[in-house]
């Protein structure tokens, strides 16, 4: 009998991982070798050039049965991080049991317990050897997973499938087995539209679409950055999606959101057909005429669901003629709204049945025996430490069986992500969106090359707070960067300290969004009142003083590594950076920026750790190598760092959406002294960044054609001090041919750790010293840098 393996000839799973064998010319140069034992039978991989054993299944029980497969493999090293979706407590994995199994579990946070698991799987950790060293281990299995974690070995088990591991050997750098890894799911992850890195308002709760205008008008009254308004199931038809209530939400408020406000608009989707209450309905209709929806194990006739609408089918997306089906109902829906992205819900799948719903509505009337099949009788339980027995909780029967013969025990942590692979494929290849916008609750491994992800239906409360840190980072190892969560809360009502302790949070955070339920309180930052709204103010305008920065940060990584960081993946020698504390309170973006926010109820200080030298990024303050205290009030801007020898480009325009954002900047540099730049510029002291060669950021077409695939539109600056009292502001082109587009502009910079022999000429009008020693403000508005050249001077004597 076949295993079960994840198939590659299905739409979405077609080239998704790289499995490739070694090239011929390439055997025995590989980093690794392996031994083998056949009595008992194991295995164990070195790293050759330390002879380190780093995976090995020796001196460990091993079961490889119909139902049930368990492996052990030592831990070099109790640094081990990844294995979700989970809730974390902390970024590295402690001690404990955990499940990997999609699940619509909200507000559940990890206790190191069986069965917290919630919206994904991705069965992958990277783990620090004793050298120093990084790998990253990938279990490609898409069913259900235990993984025990003693610390110094690690158990999976589960309940089909092969013994199937991937292993990505990187250098003491972990971003290096991270990019590996990345290179192997497709290639990389999708790059995310211009627009989407600003600030979204969403609310289940919505109930037309002059409410939607009248919040989007409010936000920008208020000189409330806003570029994008969302739309729950309050949109449809007594909660059937696809559908849209076109008396209460109208087509040309639509219009006007988006032409007039200049906002996006993003409306949920759901993924199971109600099959009730509207006979007619157009998704049940051509739902039924394919013949996609799935079949029930126990009838051989529909299975029988719940959500929303009420009774529910499910679309089967192993189906040939899903595509059809999932691209005629987006581009119907798209006629109703003209939609600009597409959010993704209820795609674990989940069921407000445990299993099949015993309701009677059998279609159609003639059986299919080729879906029937008898009830699992599992040797063990997965997930078995919480309230559910079984994997039907809330979701479909592990026997269901999907089309092509496969079993949804094995297929069911896929379904996500090939929901998300047809959004995509639909919205760039029939409606012209050249980079898609498709936000998933539930992912897999490789779901980055399609999409983006929120985390779900989160408490307001300082606990998930602290939460959204390291689950951000955890999706940035799992190669789906663009990833938030919903900002001061989804579920309960906030408190107001806690919405200003998150927004200053979230505001570095890569997609956000406010978002709560219809239960709960009005959440808009100007609805919590005065002090919650000074806090949105400030830290959204530092957020769109920083987008065209922190897009610039995506676009250079090509679709490989991460954007939202641990320190210790950029400073991976300072054994501070590997303190728990460390790893679930700071946070880099990229190498340039740290945030350290305030994350517990009652404080008005942080305790960070600063790994080298550091300034206050809107101050100038000078931070040396250690811990300090930094004090931050719930009104303040979140308390940002920009590390010394960088620089970073920065807006200081009022624009309340992204396509008012212009292409004028200021530099905000942290010089360090040093020979880098000596003989090729005379510098002695420099710092240095990257600013994108692109006129209009929200144009997808510029990006592609000038920044994806072997194009590239990184200009590399630099800004430096001579020994002859000269300032110097060096643009780098990615080629000596390349022409710098015609509305860049740097206008001002701003010099932090001048030396202090260097005595500036504070008489020149257009310099101006900085609030702290050292630091200055430089006017360089007369730099043309079209007609004057890359290269700009200033005399400071």
């Amino acid at each position: 009998m076949k295993r079960y393996e994840i198939p590659d000839n299905i739409p979405g799973l077609k080239n998704l991982y790289n499995d490739i064998k070694i090239p011929e010319d390439l055997e025995g140069k590989e980093e690794y070798y392996y031994e083998v034992q056949k009595k008992p039978f194991c295995i164990q991989v070195f790293r050759k050039q330390t002879q380190e054993e780093i995976f090995s299944t020796c001196d460990n029980q091993l079961i490889f049965s119909d139902l049930y497969l368990e492996i052990t493999t030592i831990l070099p090293t109790k640094y081990i991080f990844g294995l979700g979706e989970r809730n974390p407590t902390s970024l590295r994995l402690k001690k404990g049991q955990y499940t990997l199994y999609a699940r619509d579990d909200p507000s559940i946070l990890e206790n190191n317990q069986l069965g917290n698991n919630v919206y994904g799987s991705h069965p992958m950790y990277l783990v620090k050897e004793k050298s120093g060293k990084f790998n990253v281990v990938f279990f490609k299995y898409s069913g259900a997973i235990d993984v025990i974690n003693q610390e110094t070995s690690l158990t999976f088990k589960s309940i089909g499938g092969i013994f199937n591991f991937k292993i990505f050997f990187g250098d003491k750098n972990p971003e290096t087995a991270i990019k590996l890894y990345h290179q192997y799911l497709g290639g990389g992850y999708t790059n995310t539209p211009f627009w989407a890195f600003g600030s979204h308002q969403s609310r289940w709760g919505y109930k037309d679409s002059k409410k939607l205008i009248q919040v989007v008008k409010d936000y920008h009254d208020l000189h409330l950055p806003l570029d994008t308004i969302w739309s729950d199931i309050d949109h449809m038809i007594d909660k059937q999606t696809f559908s849209v209530n076109q008396e209460l939400f109208k087509y040309e408020d639509y219009q006007y959101l988006q032409n007039q406000l200049n906002v996006s608009f993003v409306p949920i989707v759901d993924v199971a057909v109600g099959n009730t209450k509207y006979p007619k309905d157009e998704a049940l209709l051509f739902g039924k005429q394919l013949d996609i929806f799935c079949y029930s194990p126990n009838t051989g006739r529909y299975f029988k669901g719940e959500v929303w609408p009420g009774n529910s089918w499910f679309p089967d997306f192993f189906h040939p003629q899903i595509g059809q089906f999932w691209s005629k109902m987006l581009k119907s829906l798209h006629q109703k709204t003209n939609y600009t992205g597409i959010w993704l819900d209820m795609n674990e799948p989940a069921n407000f049945c445990h299993g099949e719903c015993k309701y009677r509505h059998d279609f159609p009337k003639n059986q299919k025996s080729q879906y029937l099949h008898k009830k699992i009788d599992f040797p063990y339980t997965i997930g078995g430490g919480r309230k559910y027995i079984n994997l039907d909780y809330k979701s479909l029967p592990t026997n269901l069986i999907h089309y092509g013969n496969y079993t949804h025990k094995d297929v069911h942590n896929l379904y996500g992500l090939l929901d998300m692979y047809h959004t995509h494929s639909t919205l760039k290849n029939q409606l012209n969106q050249k980079i898609p916008f498709v936000l998933s609750r539930s992912t897999f491994a490789g779901a980055g090359k399609y999409g983006q992800h929120w985390c779900g239906d989160n408490h307001s409360d300082w606990a998930f707070l602290k939460s959204s840190i390291p689950l951000i980072m955890q999706f940035n190892m799992f190669g789906i960067p663009f990833t938030g969560c919903d900002v001061c809360g989804f579920m309960g009502d906030t408190k107001k300290d806690l919405c200003q302790r998150w927004i200053q949070a979230a505001t570095l955070q890569p997609f956000f969004r406010n978002h709560n339920n219809d239960q709960a309180q009005d959440q808009e930052f100007y609805s919590l009142g005065q002090e919650v709204y000074e806090t949105a103010r400030k830290n959204l305008r530092l957020r769109y003083s920083l987008l065209k920065f922190y897009f610039t940060a995506f676009i250079r990584n090509k679709g490989k590594g991460t954007v939202f960081r641990p320190l210790f993946f950029e400073f991976y020698n300072d054994i501070h950076t590997y303190e728990d504390i460390v790893m679930n309170e700071q946070y880099l973006i990229g190498k340039e920026l740290m945030v350290t926010p305030v994350l517990y109820k009652n404080e008005d200080t942080a305790n960070p750790y600063f790994p080298e030298i550091w300034n206050d990024f809107l101050s100038g303050q000078k931070y040396e190598q250690g811990w300090h205290t930094i004090k931050n009030n719930l009104t303040d801007f979140a308390p940002i760092f920009i590390r010394q020898g960088c620089l970073v480009q920065f807006q200081s325009n009022l624009a309340l959406t992204t396509k008012q954002i212009d292409n004028s900047f200021s530099l905000v540099t942290s010089l360090v002294q040093g020979n880098k730049y000596r003989f090729k510029y005379d510098i002695f002291c420099y710092s240095e960044g990257n600013i994108l060669n692109i006129e209009d950021y929200n144009n997808d077409d510029q990006v592609i054609k000038q920044c994806e695939g072997e194009n590239n539109c990184i200009i590399n600056v630099i800004v430096g001090l001579t020994f002859d009292k000269q300032l110097k502001v060096i643009l780098e082109p990615p080629h000596q041919d390349t022409i710098i587009v015609n509305n860049l502009q740097i206008h001002s910079l701003y010099l932090y750790n001048v030396p202090v022999h260097y005595n500036i000429n504070l008489e020149n009008y257009r310099i101006e010293l900085g609030p702290y020693p050292n630091n200055y403000f430089v006017d360089t508005g007369d730099w043309d840098i079209q007609n004057n050249g890359n290269y700009y001077v200033m005399s400071l004597k």
